[in-house]
């Protein structure tokens, strides 16, 4: 059998430096589109990284809001106590006085109708 020398003027040659250039340019194509499937992949990576962080931040945004909202009921509740504590008080206090009042001003009276009565 003959078989024709592999050289470079060979249609067998000339096939291989064909498929040869076909896979360099073939390459040399994917090689940016490669590059930039990858850096799309690292920006979605960190972009998911940044939202888990926002979400974080803002359930501890939301957990503070509902403690914060929780110590405010708190002290409306504390507050109002301590001024219904200190309306009765008041009140007792003022309707003491007001029968101490009453008191001295009957007192009065009495000892002056007494006084008029001796002269």
């Amino acid at each position: 059998a003959f078989e024709a020398p592999d050289d470079d003027g060979s249609l067998e040659g000339r096939l291989r430096r064909l498929r040869e250039h076909n896979e360099r340019c073939v390459e040399l194509m994917l090689r940016p589109l490669e590059r930039r499937v990858a850096g799309l992949a690292c920006s979605r990576q960190t972009a998911d990284g940044r939202l888990a962080e926002v979400q974080a931040e803002v359930q501890g945004l939301q957990d503070a809001l509902t403690l914060l909202a929780k110590r405010c009921d708190l002290a409306e509740s504390r507050a109002q106590w301590w001024r219904a504590a200190l309306e009765d008080r008041l009140q007792a206090r003022h309707q003491e006085h007001r029968e101490e009042l009453v008191g001295t001003v009957a007192a009065g009276l009495s000892n002056a109708a007494t006084r008029e009565d001796v002269f």
